[in-house]
């Protein structure tokens, strides 16, 4: 689902109306420094002392970003908590997507609630994923998630049951969703509710896409929020860098869920290593892990450094791929081709049709060597 931007602009003065076009590279560090959910010590002083010396027109942009993104909740409780000198038209931007966050949050807990009977017990059809799953073992009380949706994964076999569940609580499928999930509407509740046949898009990733992977996950299920079947910490561990590595730069969330996730969890560098190559995933792992180094520089940082050290660098070209999406967390909208970013971690064929039919395969080389020289953010 988009992110909701409904900002009135006729409230801000007309120079400041429209964000830059680009995120200077002191903006973005700012950006992400800010976009955490908890902060740990010496982090409060970082963001204080850059704070200080964004200009009106970067602190703009900086929101604007921060709500596309997807984490304008989190600055804005740093905004407040810290008391940084964000301008009137920046506060508003932020302000006004907390009380968005807050408003959907609750209304995705309102789902939670209404889907429990599918999701609680041995036998349960459903099995909750991401977003609610990872706030109730990792996120302080007190800290906001902000939400999208609720996302749930099928027990294989029992499709047509959900289907049927669904139909009779008065939930309508929406058009337009991918070929490895559907998306229902709750009448009067703008939180959807994202149904996975599949854990990950069995295109990319066909281990993952057979019946017996799926029956294994639910088999690992651990009760979570309110008793409702989640992934195994270990299994949870692994899909967070499979979601970060096909959506990264899409929503900073999915960065922040895996550094928080990976923090307070810890999971075993060896058995995580081990997992990854049984669903012959390690390139897709090989792309998310550095960032996970870049955002996290604490123990979320160390533990990916020792699981890729495990799994083997990554080669020049999906370095660069992976550092200049990076890059682009400077711009307000994502260059067409990090759409292609599924199409360069397919497991069967590494040097797939993407990288023949569009040379990104040189490109990104080049990326990675001017990156490493120092020329780009």
């Amino acid at each position: 689902m988009p992110p909701s931007n409904t900002q009135n602009e006729s409230a801000f003065p007309p120079l400041l109306a429209q964000p830059p076009r680009t995120l200077d590279r002191q903006g973005v560090g700012f950006l992400v420094a800010a976009s955490r959910p908890v902060l740990r010590p010496g982090q409060a002083e970082q963001i204080q002392k850059a704070a200080r010396s964004l200009p009106p027109t970067t602190w703009l942009a900086v929101a604007h970003r921060a709500t596309t993104l997807r984490t304008a909740a989190w600055l804005a409780a740093h905004v407040g908590a810290l008391d940084l000198p964000a301008p009137s038209p920046a506060r508003q931007i932020l302000e006004r997507a907390r009380a968005e966050a807050v408003q959907r949050a609750l209304r995705a807990d309102q789902l939670n609630l209404q889907i429990l009977p599918w999701t609680t017990g041995r036998a349960a059809p459903l099995l909750l994923l991401k977003g609610q799953a990872i706030e109730a073992r990792v996120y302080p009380p007190g800290v906001l998630r902000p939400a999208v949706d609720v996302d749930v994964l099928v027990r294989p076999g029992r499709g047509a049951e959900v289907v049927k569940l669904l139909h009779e609580s008065g939930f309508r499928q929406r058009a337009g969703t991918a070929s490895h999930e559907t998306t229902w509407a709750s009448p009067g509740n703008p939180v959807h509710l994202d149904v996975h046949q599949t854990l990950v898009d069995p295109i990319r990733f066909p281990v993952l896409g057979t019946q017996e992977a799926m029956a294994a996950l639910f088999e690992r299920a651990q009760p979570g929020p309110h008793g409702a079947a989640v992934l195994a910490p270990l299994d949870q561990s692994a899909h967070l860098l499979l979601h970060l590595c096909t959506g990264m730069y899409a929503d900073l969330r999915h960065v922040a869920d895996a550094a928080q996730w990976w923090a307070q969890v810890q999971p075993d560098p060896s058995a995580l290593a081990a997992l990854l190559r049984q669903w012959r995933v390690e390139r897709a792992a090989q792309l998310a892990l550095p960032v996970l180094q870049w955002f996290d520089t604490g123990v979320a940082g160390d533990l990916a450094a020792a699981t890729l050290h495990l799994l083997g660098q990554p080669g020049a070209a999906t370095r660069g791929f992976a550092l200049a999406a990076r890059a682009a967390l400077r711009k307000p909208r994502q260059p067409r081709w990090l759409k292609l970013w599924g199409l360069l971690v397919q497991v069967d064929d590494p040097r797939g049709y993407a990288w023949r039919s569009t040379g990104l395969s040189h490109a990104a080389a080049g990326a990675a060597k001017s990156i490493d020289q120092g020329k780009h953010a």
